[in-house]
Formats: structure tokens, sequence, C-alpha cells
């Protein structure tokens, strides 16, 4: 399988921070094993298309997940699995126009 991004070629998940996903409720224990089994799958080189269908997960969320688990944490590691919870924010919030008063 052909790869263009070099980051995504080798991807250790061995040095991944892991989540006590056990502690979600059903429905979010569901939403993060099923992302994260796209990770897995997706490590050990199985076809995009094989993921899709087992995991439901489409490839372009399949691609930005990888994007956020392998951007760096505060802490130094990468974010990991730490980056497929939902409704985390990997950033600081900016405000991008100055505040206007009226």
């Amino acid at each position: 399988m052909n790869r263009r991004r070099p980051e995504f070629q080798a991807i250790d998940l061995a040095t991944w921070p892991t989540v006590a996903y056990t502690e979600f409720d059903h429905e979010a224990r569901r939403t993060f094993e099923a992302r994260m089994q796209a990770l897995v799958r997706y490590a050990r080189g199985e076809s995009l298309k094989q993921i899709e269908q087992c995991t439901g997960v489409d490839r372009r969320q399949l691609y930005r997940w990888l994007e956020r688990a392998l951007s760096p944490h505060p802490d130094g590691r990468p974010f990991g699995f730490r980056a497929l919870v939902s409704y985390l924010r990997l950033t600081e919030y900016v405000r991008l126009s100055a505040v206007r008063v009226h």
C-alpha cells in the first residue's frame, strides 16, 4: 500500500498514550472504539476500503484523526488515542478578529 505522507507510513501505536475509554457511557465508548479500531487497522496496513466497511469510519475522518493523533501534546508526547475523544480541544482558543464595542 502506497501512502503519500511519510509520517503515516511508520506509525508506532505502542508509544501513543491510551485512554480509559471503558469509563465512558455506552454511546461514547462505542464511538471511541470504532475510531480506535480504524486507526489500529490503518497502522497494520489494511486498505482504506476495508477499514471503511468494517468500522464505518470515513477515510477523510481517518486522516483527520491521524493528523490530530500525531500532533504534539503539551506533555511532549503525541496526542495518540487521546485525540479520538469527542469534543476534545487540541489547541487553545485564539480570537481571529478584534472585539467591536457598539
